[in-house]
């Protein structure tokens, strides 16, 4: 019977072709809103597609197990049969493209390369394929290929393994796109119809709040990936709101039981799903978690204490967000105090509490609570910052006490830093001259005067050229005086006394 339906392939063929094209011509050149066109239109063109594709299959599997029976009509059938199955192939990825993606510049590209490709496909299959010769009734049988010099073979071979090789890497990149088009599609939707959701609760009533969050519920048994969704969305709406607001999305979010489910991300043996459940938990502020997040403040992964650190601060802002610092073991890094002085402002309590930490044995942390001091002008530690200046090993740790010292404006102890001038790093050096120039004491600039006039280095130089400049009257005047009694000296000071530089 299957044979008889085929019994008149050639017209078949063509019929195929000619539907197929109109087909392609309606999807590819046609506007097809679903707005305005029923889906059952649409699916009605996916669903004659699909029929032409599989009867093309049947066709190309009856050409190599029924071979006699095609044989009369030659490669032209097979041709004319793979073409059309080519062309409903490129109508049903135009569809999806467009469904998920809309219009755009690659799509042309990707056609054209996938319509190369696949024609190349069809190439190779009829020069490969097998044909008959002699009589009807000879049962002789063999390829094209048979007949080509080794040369000829050898190189036609590489091209089909070339070409299927390309055809499954292409048709792998296309999948992939597809698969991401659809997912990103779908979240986006997920994500609006939560942010809707959630929108309502915070505003809504006792009665309201259970329906919705009964509507919530029967969301998160929908899908794998919804949980996740929904943690996101609640913590984007918790970072833009406050008070009672903040209190009913939070109120929530343990309703649904989504803390447990942040939780059990940090015991995950992958770090970056630990960093994401340690960030969700500061975000939420659930600070019954904080001691677990302390285990991973000795982390080895920089990543994973960054994220230990940033949350720790911030779900013991409210006591002292540094006081974990007084036993940490590892290098505290720039990002890492950015980070903890953000909590602070963000909790809106300056950082008074040194105690614990300013002195610690780790050298990043003592440096942390020099700039803290520094930075909120804690005089009540400036006792500490002499002894720093006067007794420290550390390089660095000297040169943030010098600029703490500078931002303290205390000069009591001014002749510590031109003892220490002449013992210093050259760094140093330049620290205590940037101290000592906003200091307008009578002893300060007769230590820079005579600095100035022995030091050869150009930067020191220029540096206490500007900062004698910058003390106005009768400072500047000095300096054009002694412009002209030494000229070495005078580029410099040109240099302090142009206002454009």
């Amino acid at each position: 019977m299957l044979l008889s339906f085929f019994e008149n392939i050639e017209l078949h063929n063509f019929i195929n072709l000619f539907i197929a094209s109109v087909l392609f011509y309606i999807v590819a050149f046609r506007e097809i809103n679903e707005d305005k066109v029923s889906k059952t239109y649409n699916k009605a063109i996916l669903f004659i597609l699909c029929i032409i594709v599989l009867e093309g299959i049947i066709i190309n599997i009856l050409y190599y197990t029924k071979g006699s029976y095609l044989s009369e009509y030659g490669f032209a059938i097979l041709f004319i049969n793979n073409l059309y199955i080519l062309i409903a192939l490129l109508s049903i990825w135009i569809y999806y493209y467009r469904r998920l993606y809309g219009k755009r510049r690659n799509f042309i590209i990707y056609s054209i390369i996938g319509l190369c490709i696949l024609f190349i496909v069809i190439i190779l299959i009829l020069i490969t394929s097998g044909v008959h010769f002699g009589n009807s009734d000879s049962t002789e049988y063999a390829t094209i290929f048979n007949f080509l010099d080794l040369k000829i073979k050898i190189l036609l071979t590489l091209i089909l393994i070339f070409t299927l090789l390309s055809v499954s890497f292409f048709s792998i990149i296309l999948l992939s796109r597809l698969v991401r088009g659809y997912v990103n599609k779908r979240n986006n939707e997920h994500k609006k119809y939560l942010f809707e959701q959630l929108s309502q609760y915070i505003y809504a009533e006792k009665e309201t709040r259970e329906l919705i969050k009964s509507d919530i519920e029967l969301f998160l048994k929908g899908g794998k990936g919804r949980k996740q969704l929904t943690v996101d969305v609640i913590i984007n709406l918790k970072k833009n709101i406050s008070g009672d607001l903040s209190k009913n999305i939070t109120d929530l979010y343990y309703a649904l039981k989504l803390d447990d489910f942040s939780m059990r991300k940090i015991n995950s043996r992958k770090w970056f799903i630990r960093a994401k459940g340690i960030r969700e938990i500061s975000d939420m502020d659930i600070a019954d978690f904080g001691n677990n997040i302390r285990d991973f403040l000795d982390s080895k992964n920089d990543i994973l204490r960054g994220e230990a650190i940033f949350a720790v601060s911030n779900l013991f802002g409210s006591k002292n967000p540094v006081c974990f610092l007084s036993d940490y073991k590892q290098k505290l890094n720039l990002w890492e105090q950015i980070n903890i002085i953000f909590n602070s402002i963000k909790k809106r309590q300056l950082i008074s509490n040194l105690d614990n930490i300013i002195k610690s044995k780790n050298e990043s942390v003592k440096v942390f609570a020099l700039r803290l001091v520094k930075i909120n002008k804690l005089s009540n530690y400036y006792p500490n910052v002499i002894d720093f200046i006067r007794y420290s090993p550390s390089d660095l740790v000297r040169s943030e006490s010098y600029k703490a010292f500078a931002a303290l404006n205390i000069s009591d102890d001014i002749e510590i830093l031109f003892e220490k001038y002449f013992m210093e790093t050259y760094s140093n050096k330049i620290e205590i001259l940037k101290v000592l120039v906003q200091i307008p004491e009578n002893a300060s600039l007769s230590f820079l005067k005579s600095i100035l006039l022995n030091e050869n280095d150009y930067k020191i130089r220029l540096l206490i050229c500007k900062g004698i400049e910058a003390l106005g009257s009768p400072m500047n005047v000095y300096l054009r005086n002694l412009m002209q009694e030494k000229s070495s000296l005078r580029p410099y000071i040109l240099h302090a006394i142009d206002k454009r530089l």
